[in-house]
């Protein structure tokens, strides 16, 4: 009979895992908490460290692909949280930059 390890799943992360899993340096995030304060609510533990849930982790990947997938700037973004609307903005781009690469790629043609 084998050992099954479990998966350790983290229910806190750090700043520096954060960074990692969106692929952008700390001092981004570090700065995004000034305008999106109100969206993220960090957690800081008694050292003062940032300790990011689960649920913030989602909101941090958001904003990271709002301005850089989405090409928005921090302000609107921030518009486009608080109205609800970034999330299918995304879906848009994506799905306009598949578009544009089926085509280029041949596997769509215009119509004549």
């Amino acid at each position: 009979m084998t050992y099954k390890h479990k998966e350790i799943v983290k229910l806190y992360h750090s700043i520096g895992d954060v960074a990692l899993e969106i692929g952008r340096p700390t001092s981004a995030i570090r700065f995004w908490e000034d305008t999106f304060g109100w969206y993220l609510k960090l957690n800081r533990d008694t050292h003062g460290n940032r300790s990011y849930s689960t649920k913030q982790l989602n909101r941090v990947k958001l904003i990271s692909d709002l301005t850089r997938e989405g090409g928005m700037t921090l302000e609107g973004a921030n518009a486009a949280i608080k109205e609800k609307w970034a999330r299918s903005y995304l879906i848009f781009i994506r799905n306009w930059r598949e578009t544009k690469r089926e085509f280029k790629d041949g596997r769509i043609r215009k119509k004549v």
